[in-house]
C-alpha cells in the first residue's frame, strides 16, 4: 500500500466504517466502472435496482421510477465526492481518479473500489489549483453516470450539476463531522464550489455550497444548509423531509434541526 492511499483513505476509511472502500481496477473485479455507464444500460439499471432496494428497506414502500433514478445519480455522485473530496479534506491529496478508475455500488453496505492513477498534493500546488482539480475529478467521474440516467431520473443538466453541487458539499461536511472539524469542512466546501458575493457557481457545477448558522429556540447555533436540488423524498408517503430540503420554509427547517 503506497504512502499516498495511506495519507488519503485511512482517515475516511477509519471514519465510514459503513462504506467499504477498497482499492482495485472496476474493469479487474468485474464492476461497472463510472465511465461504463456511457455504454451500458444494464449498468445504469443495476445502479437504480440497488436504489429502489434501499428505498424498500428504509420506507417500505415502492419508489416511482424516476425518484429511484434520481436518488440514484445523487448517492453516485456523493460516493464520487466521498472517495475524491476525503483524501484532501483528511490528507491533503487529491486522487487522479478516470472514469475507468471508480466504481460504486449503492446495494447495502455502500462499496467503492478505485485505483489511482497519480496524487495531486495540495501542500505543492497550492489552494485553488488543488480546488480546481478536486472540481476536475468529481466532474469527470459524475458526468458518464448523469449522461447515462438523465432521462430516467427526469433531469436536465442543470439540475444534474446542482445534484453534483450537492454531493460534494455533502461529503466534506459530513466527513468534517466525522474528523471533528465541521466548521473548517463546510468553509473548504464554499470555497471549493464558488460561494462568494462577486460570483457564482463554477462550471460545470450548478449550485454552492450555501451554508448558514441558525439559531434554535434554545438559543444554541448550528451549522446547516440548503440544498440546491431535491431529494425527492418527498414523494414517499413514509418519508419526510429533510433539514437541508430546499422546499421547506424556515420554521420547518428549524424544527427538523432541533428534532435531530
Amino acid at each position: 500500500m503506497t504512502s499516498e492511499w495511506q495519507r488519503g483513505y485511512a482517515p475516511v476509511i477509519a471514519v465510514y466504517p459503513e462504506v467499504s472502500i477498497r482499492r482495485g481496477r472496476p474493469g479487474d473485479l468485474g464492476w461497472a466502472s463510472a465511465a461504463a455507464f456511457k455504454s451500458d444500460r444494464a449498468a445504469f439499471a443495476a445502479l437504480v435496482a440497488d436504489e429502489a432496494s434501499s428505498i424498500r428497506d428504509c420506507w417500505a414502500e415502492e419508489p416511482r421510477p424516476y425518484v429511484a433514478a434520481t436518488r440514484a445519480l445523487q448517492h453516485y455522485a456523493y460516493y464520487a465526492a466521498l472517495a475524491v473530496a476525503g483524501p484532501y479534506l483528511a490528507g491533503g491529496l487529491i486522487p487522479n481518479l478516470r472514469p475507468n478508475d471508480f466504481a460504486a455500488r449503492l446495494s447495502s453496505p455502500v462499496a467503492i473500489v478505485l485505483e489511482p492513477q497519480a496524487w495531486t498534493d495540495a501542500a505543492e500546488v497550492g489552494p485553488e489549483a488543488a480546488r480546481a482539480e478536486l472540481r476536475r475529478v468529481h466532474a469527470g467521474l459524475v458526468a458518464p453516470v448523469f449522461a447515462a440516467g438523465q432521462v430516467a431520473a427526469r433531469r436536465a443538466p442543470v439540475a444534474l450539476w446542482r445534484q453534483a453541487a450537492d454531493a460534494l458539499a455533502g461529503a466534506l461536511w459530513r466527513l468534517g463531522e466525522r474528523l471533528q472539524d465541521e466548521r473548517a469542512a463546510a468553509f473548504e466546501a464554499s470555497l471549493v464550489l464558488g460561494d462568494r458575493p462577486d460570483g457564482g457557481p463554477i462550471a460545470p457545477y450548478t449550485g454552492g455550497a450555501n451554508f448558514r448558522e441558525v439559531t434554535l429556540p434554545d438559543g444554541s447555533r448550528l451549522l446547516t444548509r440548503e440544498r440546491n436540488d431535491c431529494c425527492l423524498a418527498y414523494t414517499l408517503d413514509n418519508a419526510g423531509p429533510c433539514a437541508t430540503c430546499p422546499r421547506i420554509d424556515e420554521t420547518q427547517r428549524l424544527e427538523l434541526i432541533a428534532s435531530s
